[in-house]
């Protein structure tokens, strides 16, 4: 039997291009309605999901952004020194510098993970038609071989993030023009990243990644020290 097994593995026809596999996935999807209609569904979620992320996220960064552009206003006019309202103090407290603002740190971080959740979701969604593609094909030459749960949740850390990136830049790029490019350029990496798909250059992607958003962060907390000293 276990011979039978691996005669029927080796008759099975490679596919080398990613390109090939999504058309013979649509390809049964028509064929199998159920299946099809379980996908949208899971797709469905995941969109709603990314909503609610996307919008914690925007909520979250643009207050941080408008109290940064509210302070440079100031420190532009050589207001440092002239006692602040009780409002600014109350934002600077929640959305102002880096790791010790209070809610900041916990809203972007919570966002980027619901984003990420998302991301899994709809990558998930497309398991169900991968394993059935996989059980007629050899999918080891494309991005779709190996575990398809383990490839959504690698790809869904770099697909969430990039999309994370790139949301930041656009926001911060009038406000902190250094820190939103290399947001953008961490943004393309991870498209990169995810058109390669191999586990390895997803770890130094992440290492990288890490990185930089531990000093940007930090320098951030350090503006947020000094004003506090002033």
């Amino acid at each position: 039997k276990e011979e039978g097994k691996g005669e029927a593995a080796k008759e099975k026809k490679a596919l080398h291009s990613d390109e090939h596999v999504d058309a013979i996935g649509k390809e049964y999807m028509t064929k199998h309605p159920k299946v099809a209609s379980a996908v949208f569904n899971q797709t469905v979620v995941a969109i709603i999901i990314g909503a609610v992320g996307m919008a914690g996220l925007l909520y979250s960064e643009v207050s941080s952004c408008l109290v940064y552009r509210e302070m440079d206003q100031i420190k532009a006019a050589e207001l440092e020194a002239a006692p602040k309202s009780v409002s600014l103090q109350q934002k600077i407290q929640w959305w102002y510098g880096g790791y010790s603002a209070v809610y900041r740190p916990v809203v972007t971080l919570a966002a980027t993970l619901t984003i990420m959740a998302a991301a899994c979701v709809a990558l998930l969604a497309e398991c169900s038609v991968i394993d059935k593609v996989a059980e007629e094909y050899d999918l080891s030459g494309t991005q779709f071989g190996g575990d398809c749960v383990l490839r959504a949740l690698m790809l869904s850390v770099v697909d969430g993030v990039g999309f994370v990136m790139f949301f930041v830049a656009i926001i911060w790029m009038c406000t902190r023009t250094g820190f939103a490019l290399i947001a953008l350029l961490l943004s393309a990496a991870s498209d990169f990243v995810r058109s390669v798909g191999y586990a390895w250059v997803v770890l130094v992607w992440a290492i990288v990644l890490s990185v930089s958003a531990f000093f940007i962060i930090r320098s951030c907390g350090d503006e947020g020290e000094e004003e506090e000293e002033r």
